[in-house]
This record gives structure tokens, sequence and C-alpha cells, in this order.
């Protein structure tokens, strides 16, 4: 099964939780979705089409499903160059499975490898019912530019700085749909106000992918 080497990247979030330890696995379903997690985040990535990898250099063995060790997934990541002489059609992998191994194909332009492993058993976590339960969203909403989202994160983390991982930001939508930030720096006891404006674009339609993890299945009624 073809993945691509940006979905196998969110493998990032991941990390040792010894009151969680299947925290340091990422999931990989039939379809192509990757799925991560940290304690208080989930993260599914969909399954790359097939129509934008039919001319990639490798074959595809066939959908898996499995459970592979973050940090084996960081291997294969690193193990994929970044490619900007064929477009990007050498940033994807055929993953096959056999019992408890792993085998990823990938291709540098030149010659195919394979990068194998162990994978971690079938179970996971309830993602999907994570995302279920989660609630419908809310009539207000925004668009964020994400570079401009990351630029200021990355500065309240210097201007209010946390040793631990409560790290609170509390965000407010306006009645122009911009969003107020506030924070706190607990060792200077200094208040942080920020705004960010609203990016202007539309809101994308839910992708039958989407609300295929987002629904809860219909009961069967009882005969």
């Amino acid at each position: 099964m073809i993945l691509s080497k940006s979905a196998l990247q969110s493998c990032s979030l991941s990390k040792r939780d010894q009151s969680v330890p299947g925290l340091d696995n990422i999931r990989i379903e039939s379809d192509g979705t990757v799925i991560s997690a940290a304690r208080n985040i989930v993260l599914a990535i969909e399954g790359v089409s097939d129509e934008l990898t039919k001319n990639i250099p490798i074959d595809n063995s066939g959908p898996v499903t499995t459970t592979i060790s973050s940090d084996f997934a960081r291997k294969v990541c690193d193990s994929i160059e970044n490619d900007k002489v064929f477009k990007g059609k050498l940033e994807y992998t055929d993953i096959s499975v056999s019992e408890s191994k792993v085998a990823f194909v990938l291709h540098d332009g030149r010659r195919e490898s394979t990068v194998r492993g162990n994978n971690t058993g079938d179970s996971w976590l309830p993602w999907r019912t994570i995302f279920r339960n989660a609630g419908k969203p809310l009539p207000q909403t925004a668009i964020l530019n994400r570079a401009r989202l990351k630029l200021l994160l990355d500065v309240l983390d210097k201007v209010s700085p946390e040793s631990g991982d409560e790290t609170p930001v509390y965000l407010e939508f306006t009645e122009n749909f911009n969003i107020l930030l506030r924070a706190k720096n607990y060792k200077t006891w200094q208040h942080v106000l920020g705004i960010m404006t609203n990016y202007q674009g539309k809101f994308p339609t839910y992708t039958d992918w989407e609300k295929s993890i987002l629904t809860k299945p219909r009961r069967r009624p009882r005969v």
C-alpha cells in the first residue's frame, strides 16, 4: 500500500507516555489513513489517491492494516529524501506486512531499497470514537493562517514560558471573526494579550473520508 512521507511525518506528534504506552505508535489503516496521537491530541491523515501515485517508481503491494512504533516511522521518514528533481514522486513508500514483520520499499531515483522492522500489534486507541465523541462543531468558526499562528505561538513560548506540559493559551472569537489570544507569564506575573486577524477564505465542505470518521454508524434495528 502506498503511503506518503508527509503522512508518516505525523509520528512527530507521538512520544513515549508511561501512562498510555500506545501513544508511542502510529496506526495505519487499510484505506491508507495514518493516525498519530499525543495525550490530548489525535491527528488523522487521509490516504493518498491512486491518481496521484500512478506514475511513481514503486509498485503498490495492496492494502494493509498495522501499527508501528513512532521510532520506526521516523526511521522510514529519514530514509526518504526530499525530492525536487521529480516533483515529489520519490516521496512515497510502499508498505507490506508479513505476520509481525513490516517492510517499506523506497526509491531514490536510481534504485529501490527496503526499510524493515516489526509491527506492535493490531490494537490501538479507539481513534474514531474519540473523534465522534468530541461533540458537534459550533457555528462560530474562523480560518487561520498557519504560518502566522505558528509565529505567534513561538513568540508566546518566549514571553510566557512554561517548564511543564501545561501551557494554556486562551482563545476567543470576536464578532468580526478575529482571534483574541490571552496568556500569562507565571514567573513575572505579566499578562499577554494578542489579536490575530481572520484569514480570508471559504470553509471547504466535508469530504466522504472526513464524514466516515466523524459520523457515528447507525444502529441496526432489533428484529
